[in-house]
């Protein structure tokens, strides 16, 4: 299967795309080949109606412009306005589709920000995000039932998260952190 995946942008005014190795390495184990998406490509769809895209991941790494959830620019961070541009249109090619979209890290906070939700900074009174491994509660049964158990170990490098109150309306959580914010949707 082709699957479409962003890539992060090195730097705020321009800069260079570039993609984890790990990306290929992982999803290579599921007979999947990934075709990067530049970002400062003004035709996105061309890559959909080009080939037989089967699947979009957002990938992690870097911060969504506030803007696009009505959020002060001045929190601090470095905004790549044109990866926040390919990412909606690769959501949008993806919904008119009917593609399935997997969001890591940052990618997830994309999906919830492209249906209306809102992301925050870990606040200090939350669990450490950066760099860290933690515990997840599983919420859905669905997904308790596909993992065979409540509770998972996962590893977070983010310092932006989507808190409970923050998700959009058409979107379900499924797993949470034990300060409550949320590590899983769909």
């Amino acid at each position: 299967m082709l699957a479409a995946i962003s890539q992060r942008l090195d730097g705020a005014h321009g800069g260079c795309d570039s993609l984890e190795t790990s990306y290929g390495r992982y999803f290579s184990n599921f007979d999947t080949t990934l075709i990067p998406i530049p970002n400062e490509s003004d035709n996105v769809g061309s890559y959909f109606s080009e080939l037989a895209i089967g699947a979009v991941i957002l990938s992690g790494g870097g911060d969504i412009s506030p803007s696009l959830y009505g959020a002060d620019m001045s929190e601090g961070g470095v905004y790549t306005p044109k990866r926040d541009e390919t990412e909606r249109g690769m959501i949008d090619n993806a919904i008119v589709r009917g593609i399935p979209i997997l969001g890591i890290c940052r990618g997830m906070e994309a999906i919830n920000v492209y249906f209306g939700g809102k992301i925050r900074k870990v606040g200090a009174e939350e669990l450490n995000h950066d760099e860290t491994r933690h515990e997840v509660s599983i919420l859905a049964p669905s997904v308790k039932e596909l993992l065979g158990d409540n509770k998972a170990e996962v590893n977070s490098y983010h310092r932006m998260v989507v808190g409970a109150d923050q998700l959009a309306p058409d979107l379900v959580g499924f797993a949470s952190s034990p300060d409550g914010t949320i590590e899983g949707l769909y």
